[in-house]
C-alpha cells in the first residue's frame, strides 16, 4: 500500500516540480517546454467500453528525450508532457483530449482537486484518470509514426490517436476523440 501511496503523492507533485524547472530553465531537451500544472489525483477508472485493443501500428524507434517534454497529436485535439526520471526514479506522461465523443468515468467519490474531465496519465506501473486544474502547454506536432521516450514512458503518435505505454510494467494508455482504453 506504502509503494501505491507513494505513485499517487508524486503524481499530485510532478506538475509543481516540472513547473519550476521550466521556470528555472533548466531542461536539457529542445522541445517544447509545458508551463501548465496539473494537481493529479488518482481515481479508479471504469474499463474503457471501447472495442479490445487490436495489433499495435507498428512506428518508428523513440526519439529519447530527458526532462519536461510536450508535444500534441497532429489533429491537435491531444495534448501530452512527458517528464522523466525524478529523484524518486519515476517516469510519467499525462495526455488531455481537447474535444472527445466517450464517456468520462464518474468523478472518485474521495473528491478530486481540479477538474475532471478525461485527462489519463501513466507512471511506471499503471495509467489512470487524474484531476487537473490546469490544461498542459500546447507543444510541437509529433507526427503519425514517430514516438518519444523519456525515462521508461514511450509515447507513440498514431492516426488512431496517441498511445503512452511504461516499458517498465508494459501498462498504459490509448487515447482519441473517439475513444481510450487502459492496459
Amino acid at each position: 500500500m506504502a509503494a501505491i501511496v507513494g505513485r499517487e503523492q508524486f503524481l499530485n507533485v510532478v506538475c509543481a516540480v516540472a513547473i519550476s524547472v521550466v521556470v528555472a530553465g533548466c531542461s536539457t531537451n529542445n522541445a517544447a517546454q509545458p508551463v501548465a500544472s496539473a494537481s493529479a489525483q488518482p481515481a479508479t477508472a471504469a474499463p474503457s467500453t471501447s472495442q479490445p485493443a487490436t495489433p499495435a501500428p507498428s512506428v518508428a524507434a523513440p526519439r529519447v528525450v530527458t526532462g519536461t517534454v510536450g508535444f500534441q497529436s497532429p489533429s491537435r485535439n491531444i495534448q501530452c508532457d512527458m517528464f522523466g526520471r525524478n529523484d524518486a526514479g519515476y517516469s510519467v506522461a499525462r495526455c488531455d483530449t481537447a474535444v472527445h465523443n466517450w464517456k468520462v468515468p464518474p468523478r472518485p467519490p474521495n473528491g478530486c482537486g481540479g477538474d475532471w474531465y478525461g485527462r489519463i496519465a501513466i507512471d511506471e506501473d499503471r495509467a489512470l484518470f487524474v484531476c487537473a486544474s490546469e490544461g498542459l502547454k500546447t507543444g510541437p506536432v509529433l507526427p503519425y509514426g514517430q514516438a518519444l521516450r523519456d525515462g521508461s514512458i514511450v509515447c507513440e503518435s498514431l492516426e488512431q490517436g496517441v498511445r503512452c505505454t511504461s516499458q517498465v510494467s508494459g501498462h498504459g494508455f490509448t487515447l482519441s476523440r473517439q475513444n481510450y482504453t487502459l492496459y
